[in-house]
């Protein structure tokens, strides 16, 4: 795995890493094993069927969408 990123909830211990190995994404929580991720435009990736990964590059924010529910995360600097 190469060129990793990691995204937090300013306030709160959640914190998650993204890495590319290849033409893949892989998404892993702290504490957990990597999932590949299925792109599903340039700026957005899925974990069927039902988790969603919103990048905003330009704000530095990564939103995850699971259950209808919304929670911002902050890339670290």
């Amino acid at each position: 795995m190469v060129r990793a990123s990691v995204y937090t909830v300013p306030g709160t211990p959640a914190r998650v890493t993204f890495s590319r190995n290849g033409g893949t994404l892989y998404f892993q929580p702290s504490g957990q094993s990597a999932v590949a991720l299925e792109a599903a435009s340039e700026t957005q990736f899925k974990i069927p069927p039902a988790v969603v990964f919103d990048f905003d590059a330009a704000k530095g924010e990564m939103t995850v969408t699971r259950g209808g529910q919304k929670r911002v995360f902050t890339k670290e600097k």
